[in-house]
């Protein structure tokens, strides 16, 4: 059973994990805000310039905003160097796609610790 506390530890960890890729907190990107302006960001353009003008973003080796989807179901990321950003996220953009394999590793992974516990 689950009466060890480093089972329900690990159990805990891997639900959290579950839950940590398939949640979208990012706000949509047709109305993403930052220090009072607001940024229509719905393509390849304005998620680069969106990325420049609000996260500092802009210039130097490896810059790029990336516009994901078709508005008005889209994502935009920031990258610069090592850093990787998601801006915005819209309400309808398919997650799934691009989290399709992470999610089903931790799935599995999650359901085979799961039953593991039980049977102990």
């Amino acid at each position: 059973g689950l009466t060890s506390p480093m089972k329900w530890l690990t159990l805990c960890l891997l639900l959290s994990a579950v839950a940590f890729c398939c949640a979208a907190d990012k706000p949509p990107c047709t109305e993403f805000t930052k220090d009072d302006t607001t940024y229509q960001v719905t393509d390849q353009a304005s998620c680069r310039d969106a990325c420049c003008n609000a996260e500092g973003m802009c210039g130097g080796a490896g810059e790029i905003g990336d516009w994901n989807g078709v508005t008005p179901n889209g994502m935009c990321n920031c990258k610069q160097g090592g850093t990787n950003r998601d801006l915005c996220v819209d309400p309808g953009y398919s997650a799934a796609a691009s989290r399709a394999p992470l999610f089903g590793v931790v799935s599995v992974v999650a359901l085979l610790q799961i039953f593991a516990f039980m049977r102990n």
